[in-house]
């Protein structure tokens, strides 16, 4: 889709997606007046597309200024022969992305040209990624030093930075948001990873119509709610319903996250966003009679969720103001198949609550016994 179908799209969705319409009109304005209020924009990513918009003249002293300028010269028609080889010949320990993009410049060197011929053709092709885009995410993330296997290292925060803002304004594929990829946040030991969680929820909000072609930020964007430590970055998004899909029927829990779900899902959340989060579902009366119901679930799960509202749930679903029973049941134990946990697996229901709960179980002819509480 091109940039300036994405610009109406962003305008026509309203005042919350501001800052990626933005992003589009940054890329592609003629107005010189504008385009210098938003090379100056608050937002990272603003600035980012302003320095692809043909108008903005790349200096040298602009690479030095951020990294990831190097990133936007490189899809700058405008960019020349003089920065294109300061960034391709001079420069170490570049995503591969870089050279690529570089020879296919119009403005690229034949000096260049032929270091890229060389250096090219040395290359090995074997790779983990399931396309040329995720070849490039995965430098951003894996030290590939071990022929035989991908080694978890601390994260190249400007590659992955600058790779999400290519993929967004449409020059790049990126992961599947519901792929393998994404699986190094809960299975590795990196140094900056709370940084990580803070760039990708530091990325625009993205509306229903353009979820297609920028359904990775949305996963992005539902990583850092779900695991990053930081209050502040966490209420940013506790507004943002956009979900994923995968699909793929029957994963549940993956086509119920979004921004705002994943909050009620993190152990770092304090107590009073996560009864805020209840207190805004609540007063969905409508919502209460849908199934599913992502941040209520969550809500059940979170071992961090006050007494009180789990109390409260605990009463919607036996007072069925929660009326669909397969949103009951998942309330209660999740979904076997994709992800089983709910109040009963929730090891901080206790006491009279947790006899309330094993009745609701009961009522349902299943057995307590089958679901015990989740220990880590």
């Amino acid at each position: 889709m091109e940039i300036k179908k994405r610009l109406l799209l962003a305008q026509d969705a309203g005042p919350q997606y501001a800052e990626l319409a933005c992003v589009f009109e940054a890329a592609i304005t003629k107005d010189m007046q504008r385009l210098s209020e938003l090379r100056g924009h608050s937002s990272a990513a603003v600035r980012f597309a302003s320095k692809v918009n043909p108008l903005t003249n790349i200096m040298l002293s602009d690479l030095n200024k951020n990294e990831t300028i190097k990133f936007a010269a490189i899809y700058n028609p405008t960019t020349s022969t003089e920065i294109l080889n300061h960034i391709g010949l001079k420069e170490t320990s570049i995503n591969s992305i870089i050279p690529k993009v570089i020879h296919l410049h119009k403005n690229a060197s034949e000096e260049f040209q032929v270091f890229y011929a060389l250096t090219n053709s040395e290359k090995n092709d074997d790779s983990y990624a399931e396309s040329l885009g995720e070849l490039y995410f995965q430098e951003a993330i894996y030290d590939q030093s071990d022929e035989h296997r991908l080694t978890k290292t601390n994260i190249d925060l400007i590659a992955l930075e600058s790779l999400l803002y290519i993929y967004l304004l449409g020059y790049l594929e990126a992961p599947s948001p519901t792929g393998e990829f994404w699986d190094y946040i809960d299975e590795s030991e990196v140094e900056n990873l709370n940084k990580n969680f803070t760039l990708f929820g530091m990325m625009p909000a993205i509306p229903e119509s353009l979820y297609e072609e920028c359904a990775t930020i949305v996963g992005v964007r539902c990583l850092a709610g779900a695991w990053s430590k930081d209050i502040k970055l966490m209420q940013s998004l506790m507004w943002d319903k956009q979900t994923l899909y995968t699909g793929v029927g029957g994963f549940y829990w993956q086509d119920s996250r979004s921004p705002r779900s994943s909050v009620a899902s993190n152990s770092e959340a304090t107590a009073e966003m996560l009864r805020q989060l209840f207190e805004e579902e609540l007063s969905d009366k409508e919502g209460l009679g849908a199934w599913p119901l992502p941040v209520l679930w969550r809500l059940s799960c979170n071992g961090k969720t006050p007494q009180d509202v789990l109390e409260r749930i605990v009463t919607l679903i036996e007072t069925k103001t929660i009326s669909d029973e397969l949103a009951q049941l998942e309330l209660l134990v999740g979904e076997q198949d994709d992800f089983p946990y709910g109040l009963m697996t929730n090891k901080t229901v206790q006491g009279e609550l947790r006899k309330r709960v094993v009745k609701l179980l009961r009522d349902n002819k299943l057995d307590p016994e089958d679901f015990q509480p989740f220990t880590e």
